[in-house]
């Protein structure tokens, strides 16, 4: 009898263990599914931003009246704040947008695909809309969602070198396709190395940036770095949340007045996190550090 009791009692702590474990499998399993789409959406930007190019070259400083050499580029990088973006899109944002030129080898014609050296427009940002331009026909129900958005114009539709500032971006975005449902922020801090600059403000004050600009620093270069963040919020928290054309106010209200000076950073990001988990949003937060491989830097302007 005592066998008997001491095997289930065996059993029963087997069993809760087990239970136990089992449960420990589906919560994580459920975690990497809930957030793969971001996490690859993330792979994809940082792998495409390394590849930005500015083609630089020197040149006289005037045509006319030439007294020295500068720095020049027909392309241009540009690292758009979430209120300068806003006028590009259709849909609300709470997010930054990088634009830039990068060899994707994207043509509209197919025999010209992954020919060495295409040069392409590519852009990212997030956008809050429906899938209204992009869901099967047979779906007639719009699906609101935050997505991070990917815009890639094809060689044969560059217009980077006839327009002197930057507003071949407008009909760079009138190509953007989501690749990834639930980003619901994306930061992009250009800046030079740890080493350079430990403060990250040498390059930019409030994370934007224009190689076509009048801050002397960015004129013709690639930042030789770029901090790269990505917010996502799980599938489950979207069904609760993302109904309807307006963005919930929990994630509006968490991105207010969020990344608008690169010193407070780590205390906005730290604030947003704090917000979404006081609104009971299950998120995930990714981080890297991408290095531009084409970026030539110096000082010399």
């Amino acid at each position: 009898m005592v066998a008997i009791a001491v095997f289930f009692l065996l059993m029963t702590m087997i069993g809760v263990v087990m239970n136990q474990t089992s449960l420990t499998i589906r919560v994580a399993s459920s975690q990497i599914d809930a957030f793969q789409s971001a996490r690859q959406g993330f792979n994809t930007v940082a792998e495409t931003l390394s590849l930005a190019t500015l083609n630089t070259y020197w040149d006289y400083d005037s045509p006319t009246a030439p007294t020295t050499y500068v720095r020049k580029s027909d392309l241009q990088f540009l690292v758009l704040k979430p209120s300068d973006l806003q006028s590009l899109l259709s849909g609300p944002n709470g997010s930054f947008g990088v634009f830039f030129q990068a060899p994707r080898a994207y043509s509209t014609n197919s025999s010209y695909n992954q020919t060495s050296g295409l040069l392409n427009a590519v852009g990212y940002y997030v956008e809050y809309g429906s899938d209204a331009a992009f869901r099967p026909t047979q779906i007639a129900t719009s699906r609101y969602r935050y997505r991070l958005m990917q815009a890639i114009q094809p060689t044969e539709s560059l217009q980077v070198f006839s327009d002197a500032t930057s507003g071949w971006t407008t009909n760079v975005v009138k190509s953007g396709w989501p690749i990834a449902d639930n980003v619901i922020a994306m930061v992009v801090w250009p800046r030079l190395s740890i080493r350079d600059d430990n403060t990250g403000t040498k390059l930019t004050q409030d994370y934007s940036y224009n190689s076509r600009g009048t801050v002397s620093v960015q004129q013709a270069q690639l930042p030789p770095v770029v901090q790269l963040t990505l917010v996502a919020i799980s599938e489950n928290a979207a069904l609760h949340l993302l109904s309807g054309s307006t963005p919930p106010s929990a994630i509006a209200s968490a991105l207010q007045n969020k990344f608008t000076d690169v010193t407070r950073y780590a205390s906005d990001l730290a604030a947003l996190e704090n917000a979404l988990l006081t609104a009971h949003i299950e998120y995930k937060e990714f981080t890297t550090t991408v290095p531009i491989r084409e970026c030539k830097w110096s000082g010399l302007q």
